[in-house]
């Protein structure tokens, strides 16, 4: 099956439309491009990666990966004092070795969250809702889970 042509024909000059192919994830604009939101309305709705994020998502990825180390020490501190950790797969990292559990915990967040700002104007279940509200969700759950573990760290002293 050959490509479709994208080609305009203007005054017997053949011009090859530049949208023809679709931004790639990774390209030379990815550090140096200008585009930060969606420019056309009919984009909206449509899975759109931009070259530059907005302060606020930066934030929500910073204070995400803040509350997870946080919450990776909390975690041991709570393990050593007495605490199980529900988890299976992390319980054996921190049996085997604790700074392989925050490595390996910080760097699935890592891989998520840049996962999530990479996405941050798509919006999946029929357009509803952009994965950047999914991205505000993460720094709340995170909380949460942090006042739980003072909580558990305040009963246990």
């Amino acid at each position: 099956m050959s490509q479709p042509d994208f080609s305009v024909i203007i005054d017997n000059l053949t011009v090859l439309d530049r949208r023809s192919r679709p931004t790639p994830l990774f390209s030379r604009y990815t550090f140096f491009g200008r585009r930060k939101t969606v420019r056309r309305l009919d984009d909206i709705c449509l899975h759109c990666y931009v070259d530059r994020y907005d302060l606020c998502s930066v934030l929500l990825v910073l204070v995400s990966l803040i509350l997870c180390v946080a919450d990776a020490f909390m975690t041991i501190h709570l393990i050593d004092n007495g605490a199980i950790e529900l988890n299976p797969i992390m319980n054996q990292l921190l049996r085997h070795n604790p700074f392989l559990f925050l490595l390996v915990k910080y760097s699935l967040t890592v891989l998520g969250m840049v996962w999530l700002l990479m996405h941050k104007n798509f919006y999946p279940l029929n357009g509803t809702y952009s994965v950047q509200r999914f991205m505000v969700v993460v720094p709340i759950l995170y909380a949460t889970l942090i006042l739980y573990e003072m909580t558990l760290f305040l009963s246990v002293n």
